[in-house]
């Protein structure tokens, strides 16, 4: 690994926030003693002192306040676990800092343009396509089909199935997250991201095509907290367009 990552050109996205939303998509676990990792925390955990020395380098202009006070609140935390849960303070502080400002910085740092942000959605939607047929046949089955195939190799875990009662006539899809409201939550982000985002950038097919791939992996995880997330951006669309 580099010591550094300079920060791309401001046209293009960096592979660091590709490969991050694959390590977000890839449920892997395993222990390092009384650490739990997992795909992500182990993508953050290498590329985090890079990110930060290139952060340094290349502060943004604006926005150093937010900045501060993303880290104050994982120094505090570390501060609160230490008090509340010493016994896993170690490891809920280093998750903490890993997944929040880790994932803070990456985004801080090589998504600061407009063209990077679409950049950003377009691999979004082809991510939440990819899942669609995971999230089907796990609806249909109640087995989630890239879990299943990961736990089947020799030395590699994954996320445990959830044995949820069916709602509908249909099981709740998890796909690749812990739970079906994570995996519901993430589908439910492409919704304005795809039809308000992508103006004037995508043709109005492709706008609804994604809105329907978010609507439908959003429904699948069969989570009312999830779908609700849809509804909202979708009621503040339409009263966007009437008023």
């Amino acid at each position: 690994m580099p010591r550094d990552i300079a920060p791309p050109s401001t046209s293009k996205l960096s592979p660091l926030v590709i490969l991050y939303i694959a390590a977000v998509a890839l449920p892997v676990r395993y222990s390092i003693g009384p650490l739990q990792m997992t795909g992500l925390r182990t993508f953050l955990a290498l590329v985090l002192i890079p990110v930060l020395i290139s952060y340094s380098r290349n502060r943004p202009a604006k926005g150093l306040s937010t900045d501060l006070l993303f880290a104050l609140f994982v120094a505090w935390s570390a501060v609160a676990f230490s008090q509340t849960s010493p016994e896993h303070a170690l490891e809920n502080s280093g998750a903490l800092l890993l997944e929040l400002l880790g994932g803070f910085l990456i985004a801080r740092q090589y998504v600061r343009t407009a063209d990077q942000f679409r950049a950003m959605i377009t691999v979004v939607f082809v991510a939440i396509l990819l899942s669609l047929p995971l999230a089907i046949a796990e609806s249909l089955t109640g087995l989630p089909p890239l879990i299943v195939i990961l736990d089947a190799i020799p030395g590699v875990s994954s996320v445990p199935p959830i044995s949820i009662e069916p709602r509908l006539g249909l099981e709740r899809a998890q796909v690749f997250f812990a739970h079906p409201i994570h995996y519901g939550l993430f589908a439910s982000t492409l919704t304005a991201l795809a039809v308000v985002g992508m103006v004037d950038h995508w043709t109005r097919m492709v706008r609804f095509l994604a809105l329907g791939a978010a609507i439908l992996a959003s429904f699948l995880a069969l989570s009312s907290g999830a779908f609700l997330s849809v509804l909202l951006q979708v009621f503040l669309i339409v009263w966007s367009l009437i008023f």
